[in-house]
């Protein structure tokens, strides 16, 4: 008796279950219609909007990878991380933004049988390596090539920016990178070109440092791509650099000579070890 049993305290256990998830979709309906309004309007309320259906997310096993879940209720979950993934970047929060994208991954990747590609899947790929890039994460941007179809990276300019980009970076042609920076294929991309023509700006100045006390405060601007005189000027504050009145940029204070001369290479003692290797070598062969 108790087994015959068994099959309909299941199915009821199930309808439950069920009955539990529709009451629950009823306010997550709202919420979602609500969010796509707002995300769409550009409204400040977006952000609580999303805080509240992360926590509907969360208490229907939307992100738990439940099995009771339909193919639509789960392309709506992904569509909500991936506004939250956008919105973050239009808030400048980049731990968000990488939450987001860590979310997703599940969807994209472990849901790819029971669900059709989002339309936004490539821009979200995309997002995420020009944000590797801005952070010269570089090895973190080829083991993510490695779960992309190659035939995106020319057919696709989501994906094939950001690959022209890692190129160009490795070629040194910080020209290609900055002639880039208004040819973007979406309004989202252009935050981390920000970030990376900042970063490769700082990591000029750096080479400059070393390699120069001074420099005129035109050249410094021309190899630094500033088009203002109030650029280079904030820019040189930010670095603690001195602008003289002859509009010359000093990168470092003068090193004493007995500083200079304690630091100094001992040039003859190793040229003399080079010729007494270079000898040892004759010997030998």
């Amino acid at each position: 008796m108790a087994r015959s049993e068994e099959p309909f305290s299941v199915s009821c256990t199930i309808k439950f279950y069920q009955s539990k998830v529709y009451l629950k979709m009823s306010n997550f309906s709202s919420l979602y219609q609500k969010l796509q309004k707002q995300f769409s309007a550009g409204d400040a309320g977006t952000d609580s909007t999303l805080s509240l259906l992360k926590i509907e997310l969360a208490k229907a096993s939307y992100l738990s990878g439940s099995n009771m879940l339909s193919a639509e209720q789960l392309a709506a979950a992904r569509d909500i991380l991936e506004i939250g993934a956008l919105w973050s970047i239009r808030c400048n929060e980049m731990t968000s933004f990488e939450r987001y994208i860590t979310q997703l991954h599940t969807f994209y990747c472990d849901y790819s049988a029971k669900l059709p590609k989002s339309p936004r899947q490539n821009m979200m790929t995309g997002l995420q390596l020009m944000n590797l890039i801005a952070q010269n994460r570089i090895a973190e941007f080829h083991l993510a090539l490695e779960s992309i179809d190659p035939m995106l990276f020319e057919s696709d300019p989501n994906i094939r920016h950001p690959v022209e980009l890692e190129k160009a970076l490795m070629e040194g042609s910080y020209n290609k990178v900055l002639n880039t920076r208004d040819q973007v294929p979406a309004p989202e991309f252009g935050y981390f070109m920000n970030i990376l023509v900042t970063t490769i700006q700082n990591e000029i100045a750096s080479c400059c440092e070393k390699a120069y006390r001074s420099l005129p405060i035109q050249q410094i601007a021309t190899m630094l791509f500033f088009n203002k005189g109030d650029d280079i000027l904030a820019f040189a504050s930010q670095r603690s650099w001195t602008v003289n009145a002859d509009h010359t940029v000093v990168f470092r204070p003068k090193v004493a000579s007995d500083a200079s001369s304690a630091c100094a290479l001992p040039t003859h003692r190793i040229l003399g070890q080079a010729m007494d290797y270079a000898k040892e070598l004759e010997r030998i062969v």
